[in-house]
């Protein structure tokens, strides 16, 4: 079946990069802020086994909650050379940065969202 599996919410700190996996929620310590990586829009990053002129691109989403409620979306790109944003500025005093997004892609292996790991770091401004 494909049941779903529920990725049990990790905890984050302000400052210290982690790991959320695809579906994964990140509870922000000493904030009522909650993380989500719900989304890859798009993964045109060069492949590890090809030689590209240009490093390509993904985009991913993360659903920011706070205190519950839908609080927004940060849509964060693992280049910012095609225009696209590595981190945005939240609430006036954070930032929420994509590090890298893993597995890296090799030619002929789609990824399916569920395989995808973000690395995130959130900092003070």
């Amino acid at each position: 079946s494909d049941a779903q599996v529920a990725v049990a919410a990790t905890t984050a700190r302000i400052g210290q990069p982690f790991d959320l996996a695809f579906g994964q929620s990140a509870d922000l310590t000493g904030t009522n802020l909650r993380l989500t990586f719900t989304r890859v829009a798009g993964d045109s990053r060069c492949p590890t086994d090809v030689q590209c002129v240009w490093e390509g691109d993904a985009e991913i989403a993360v659903r920011i909650d706070r205190g519950g409620t839908p609080a927004g979306t940060a849509e964060l790109h693992t280049s910012a050379g095609g225009g696209g944003l590595r981190e945005v500025d939240y609430d006036g005093h954070l930032v929420i940065a994509l590090q890298s997004l893993a597995p890296a892609p090799r030619s002929g292996h789609p990824i399916p969202d569920a395989g995808y790991v973000a690395t995130l770091l959130v900092r003070e401004k």
